[in-house]
């Protein structure tokens, strides 16, 4: 309880907020995995074997390939430097905020989703819109 909305009380001074010059915003981008998919969760594998009994296995989870390796959802998000959430089951590419100021410093942020990159560029317009930078 004490470390909620601890990032709401952290504080710049009017000075950050004047030297901003310019914003650039990337937003987040769902990829599409397929062509790395070779099992989906529930799948049947058969694995014969020579002068044996075939093995039968069902999947238990989405099984991709990659490099000539064969990883899992979260494993392969690892390797491509890209994020997976596990309750849509979506691979996606973090919302980026690009901020430039006037002594060609730049600070990035990443978001999850959409909306929280459109409130924190909101918010950040009013703070500038309050020190007399307003940013068009």
């Amino acid at each position: 309880m004490l470390n909620e909305n601890l990032e709401d009380l952290s504080c710049k001074s009017k000075e950050y907020y004047k030297s901003i010059a310019a914003l650039k915003i990337k937003p987040v981008e769902i990829l599409d995995m397929s062509k790395y998919l070779i099992h989906r969760k529930g799948d049947v594998i058969i694995k014969k074997r020579l002068f044996r009994k075939p093995i039968k296995k069902t999947v238990d989870e989405d099984v991709y390939r990659y490099l000539g390796e064969t990883h899992n959802a979260k494993r392969l998000a690892y390797y491509l430097g890209v994020r997976y959430n596990k309750s849509t089951n979506t691979f996606y590419s973090p919302g980026v905020a690009y901020i430039y100021d006037t002594n060609k410093k730049l600070e990035t942020m990443k978001f999850d989703t959409n909306e929280d990159l459109k409130m924190f560029i909101t918010d950040l317009k009013e703070k500038c819109k309050k020190c007399g930078n307003e940013l068009l």
